[in-house]
């Protein structure tokens, strides 16, 4: 085999990312975290004062992704707006 044969097979080996279960984790708990604290509401018209329900559209292509769409998030009681208070970082 030649250098070039070599180098390309080097190159072209699948390599599993070591820090996938790491970055699945992180992930999850930022995710769960969020959830803990947080309710996500539909969006209310402030014109008619209903509720909107999300239309729930993708976007075509390789990298396909939600439309983005109105919602509320509010904290889940008093008690958890106080402490995403105190975490907070003011920069």
């Amino acid at each position: 085999h030649s250098a070039y044969e070599r180098f390309v097979n080097l190159i072209s080996i699948r390599r599993i990312c070591p820090g996938r279960h790491f970055a699945d984790t992180i992930i999850w708990l930022g995710i769960a975290c969020f959830l803990a604290v947080f309710d996500a509401q539909p969006f209310i018209n402030p014109e008619t004062g209903e509720e909107e329900k999300p239309h729930v559209e993708f976007t075509s292509g390789l990298n396909s992704r939600v439309v983005p769409f109105n919602y509320h998030i509010v904290p889940r009681s008093e008690h958890h707006a106080e402490l995403i208070k105190s975490v907070v970082v003011v920069a």
